[in-house]
Parts: C-alpha cells; sequence; structure tokens
C-alpha cells in the first residue's frame, strides 16, 4: 500500500465517521424533542378535560 492510497484511506474513514457522528447526533436530537413533547404538549392536545 503506497502512502498516497493510505493517505485517501484514511481521509475517507474521517468522512465516515463524521458523517455517522452527526447523523448519530440529530437521531438522538430528535429523540430527545420528541420525547419532551410527548410529556409536556401532547397530553395536554389530546386528553379530554377533567369532569368537574
Amino acid at each position: 500500500m503506497s502512502p498516497h492510497t493510505q493517505a485517501v484511506d484514511r481521509r475517507d474513514l474521517r468522512r465516515a465517521f463524521l458523517a455517522s457522528l452527526s447523523g448519530t447526533s440529530l437521531e438522538w436530537y430528535d429523540f430527545a424533542v420528541y420525547s419532551a413533547a410527548a410529556a409536556l404538549v401532547f397530553p395536554q392536545l389530546f386528553s379530554p378535560p377533567p369532569i368537574r
């Protein structure tokens, strides 16, 4: 393996790592926002008001 192909492989590996990291971060952010909305907003929108 020549040094040039090793540098290209390393660059591709770094690019794949950053793409994976950004995708995973976005997915966890989406999960956290939906979880907060499910706990705080959805019950007020979809539950009937209490009977007094």
